[in-house]
């Protein structure tokens, strides 16, 4: 899974799938739920070679049966030409920002659609676990 964000990777992929980036760019606004902040990201329109990136699915809960169900949505054909230094740093200060100030509201939109709230209280729970003893501590680095 993380080897797909590789530069090799994306070269690649961009290589098979796309035939020639434009120079529109197109300022987008995302963010991780409603009430969170939102960070700027500069995309630029590209041509593909295919229809696949034309489309996306988005998974939504069926109110009636409370099933998982799939819907095929366009998906304007938009990308990020590269990332430099900067960025990176700015969207790790975005990331920071979210888990030191709006753990809360993220978890909330995280799991808006789950049936019960137990992996949102699971979730701030070992969110706001701190070890209180040295042997408590893991030596394992998260990756």
């Amino acid at each position: 899974m993380t080897s797909m964000h590789e530069n090799s990777q994306l070269t690649n992929f961009v290589a098979l799938h796309i035939r020639q980036w434009s120079n529109v760019e197109v300022t987008l606004r995302l963010t991780c739920g409603q009430g969170l902040p939102y960070i700027s990201c500069k995309v630029y329109e590209f041509a593909p070679k295919t229809q696949e990136l034309l489309q996306q699915f988005q998974y939504t809960t069926d109110t009636r049966t409370g099933k998982c169900i799939r819907v095929k949505k366009s998906s304007p054909p938009l990308g990020m030409i590269q990332l430099n230094h900067k960025d990176e740093q700015r969207y790790d200060r975005y990331i920071n920002d979210i888990v030191d100030n709006y753990l809360g509201p993220f978890a909330y939109a995280c799991f808006a659609e789950e049936q019960n709230d137990f992996q949102r209280t699971l979730f701030l729970m070992m969110a706001r676990l701190r070890p209180k003893a040295d042997d408590e501590v893991s030596d394992v680095v998260p990756t």
